[in-house]
C-alpha cells in the first residue's frame, strides 16, 4: 500500500490527485507492486458513467475540495507510484487498462521472484 500524504506525491493534475486518493481508499478495481520495488506500486480504475451517483456519495466532499467534478475521474485509468511521482495513464477501454495492469503485475512478479 502506498504511503500516504501530499508531499510525498506529485501530480500532473488535481484529477491524477483526485484519482489517487481514491485508489488508496479502496476504490481500484486492482493494485499490487511496492514503492520499494523499482516499479514503483500500481492500480487499476474503472470507472463508468453510471458510477456517478456512487462515486459524489464516496468521494463527492474530497473530490470538492481537490477542484474536482466526479466526471473528471469517468474513464479506464492506471495509476504508477514510484517515488515521489505518481503517474496516471488514462486508457480508451477497459481493455487497455487491464492489459497495461496485467504487464506491471508481470515485471513486478519477475522482480520480486529474484529478490
Amino acid at each position: 500500500m502506498p504511503e500516504q500524504g501530499p508531499e510525498r506525491n506529485r501530480y500532473e493534475s488535481p484529477r491524477d490527485e483526485a484519482l489517487y486518493y481514491m485508489a488508496v481508499f479502496a476504490w481500484a478495481n486492482r493494485s499490487g507492486g511496492s514503492i520499494d520495488s523499482p516499479i514503483g506500486w500500481f492500480a487499476r480504475i474503472s470507472n463508468e458513467p453510471e458510477d456517478l451517483h456512487e462515486i459524489q456519495g464516496a468521494f463527492g466532499m474530497e473530490l470538492a475540495s481537490m477542484g474536482v467534478e466526479a466526471r473528471e475521474v469517468i474513464g479506464h485509468f492506471v495509476l504508477r507510484e514510484i517515488g515521489p511521482i505518481v503517474d496516471v495513464e488514462q486508457f480508451a477501454t477497459e481493455r487497455g487498462a487491464i492489459v497495461s495492469f496485467a504487464a506491471l503485475e508481470t515485471v513486478y512478479r519477475e522482480w520480486s521472484q529474484m529478490q
